[in-house]
């Protein structure tokens, strides 16, 4: 009885941290000049956050062999219905800008604004629909 509880209660926890009409959520893909990447966006209650799934810049390499779980980001709120920021960095004296910044620029693209080194870095991420991801 008592296994019966715990995994209706894990099921549970599940649903509530899943909205699948949400447009954030899923798997994304990243590719540039710098390095390659693979990223899922989930959320648990009203924070999203961004997992690595696989992450290759020539010397760093994160694959699905990995034992740990490594977050891109964490905690991210909605700011209205097509941006995600981070909630803790507030404004900075720089920019007047979140120092993370993810918006939906269509149903399959998020332009990821982040702040690094006193500069804003935008990425490119395409929603992989395939559900076969995997660095080349």
């Amino acid at each position: 009885m008592r296994l019966y509880k715990i995994v209706i209660f894990i099921t549970l926890l599940n649903f509530s941290c899943k909205n699948s009409s949400d447009k954030y959520l899923g798997v994304w893909n990243v590719k540039d000049n710098f390095h390659e990447a693979i990223y899922e966006i989930e959320k648990c209650n009203d924070k999203y956050n961004v997992k690595v799934l696989e992450y290759f810049d020539g010397t760093t390499k994160i694959d699905s062999s990995s034992s740990t779980l490594i977050y891109k980001y964490k905690n991210l709120v909605k700011n209205d219905e097509y941006e995600l920021i981070d909630m803790y960095s507030g404004e900075t004296n720089l920019t007047k800008e979140h120092k993370i910044k993810l918006s939906i620029k269509h149903n399959d693209t998020i332009i990821v604004s982040e702040l690094i080194n006193n500069k804003i870095n935008n990425e490119l991420w395409v929603k992989d629909i395939t559900k076969n991801y995997g660095l080349k």
